[in-house]
């Protein structure tokens, strides 16, 4: 699991600099090494959805703590709410993001 959360790092790092249909070409090939089972697809969603849940009610807090002190709220970006659908989507099969 180790070696799937270095690769999907190295992927997010790349990702800047590439097209989509080349960073689509890499996503390919890290299901393929890894060959995920519809069980490890399931678990990766679950995980996804505990992740997104946990990083969206801190954006929350975060949110209403920055108001409180009367500074700039943060971003989505800044908990990689974007990232986390985009993995949802393209490594669980999903279609819809599985965070409301």
């Amino acid at each position: 699991m180790a070696r799937y959360a270095r690769s999907l790092k190295t992927i997010y790092r790349e990702q800047a600099s590439m097209d989509n249909a080349a960073f689509e070409s890499v996503v390919e090939e890290v299901k393929q090494e890894f060959g995920l089972t519809a069980l490890e697809r399931r678990l990766l969603g679950e995980a996804l959805v505990l992740l997104a849940d946990t990083r969206t009610r801190a954006l929350q807090l975060t949110t209403e703590f920055s108001r409180r002190q009367g500074r700039a709220a943060p971003d989505v970006h800044d908990f990689q709410l974007p990232a986390i659908i985009d993995l949802q989507r393209r490594f669980c099969g999903q279609q819809q993001p599985l965070i409301e």
